[in-house]
């Protein structure tokens, strides 16, 4: 049966259920793609942002828990000695929150296998910390400071550089989930303008088809 043969009513029917059917699928597709795009978002700011914020704020507690060891053992000041012992346990325990809250931002094995390279040097820093604590309130500064040239820095400068590796897969990560996001917005891009490319054309075409039908001669 040629399409001709139908009547009018059918025929016109029979274009726009097509038109709308093609214009129903473009915005099937156009949600999914925002779909897909809101969630490599997501994946972004939830996972690999936060994992690069708390592992720049432990890198910044380790920093910071050497800077205050030295200066208790090293300043001449006894206000600012006694100052400094006096908030030591406060910064431990920001470090040791630091730590601990990063296992609840672990996404993957890799990541896993990172992290407790950074927690089993933080937990024997810390018990470092719990012999090199006592030392400072007695003022025991030259036991301290011998502690602290022989065995803790170079388990602090070995801790960092864990978390450092621990930041670079983060950063890695945060970088690939970009590059998947504009690949995302890319493609559905090139999805939405070839639909509506294939709207136009088929409206023409079938409108021509139609219009054809109506005015050619039996």
């Amino acid at each position: 049966m040629k399409f001709r043969d139908f009547k009018i009513g059918p025929r016109a029917t029979l274009v726009f259920a097509i038109i709308v059917s093609i214009v129903v699928v473009m915005g099937l597709l156009s949600a999914n793609k925002l779909e897909r795009l809101r969630l490599a978002e997501q994946d972004v700011e939830t996972n690999w942002m936060a994992s690069i914020r708390l592992a720049g704020l432990i890198n910044s507690s380790v920093l910071r828990l050497r800077l205050e060891s030295l200066r208790a053992t090293t300043t001449n000041d006894p206000v600012v000695r006694d100052q400094t012992v006096k908030t030591f346990p406060d910064y431990r325990q920001e470090f040791t929150g630091f730590v601990r809250k990063y296992e609840s931002v672990v996404a993957s094995p890799e990541e896993q296998s990172l992290y407790d390279k950074v927690r089993a040097s933080a937990d024997r820093y810390d018990v470092l910390l719990n012999q090199l604590e006592p030392m400072l309130l007695s003022g025991d500064n030259e036991a301290a400071s011998a502690l602290i040239s022989s065995t803790i820095r170079p388990l602090t400068n070995d801790l960092v550089n864990k978390i450092s590796d621990l930041m670079d897969y983060n950063d890695q990560g945060a970088k690939a989930a970009g590059v998947l996001t504009g690949e995302i917005y890319h493609s559905g891009l090139v999805t939405i303008y070839g639909l509506l490319l294939a709207v136009v054309t088929l409206t023409i075409v079938l409108g021509y088809m139609l219009v054809r039908s109506v005015t050619q001669p039996l």
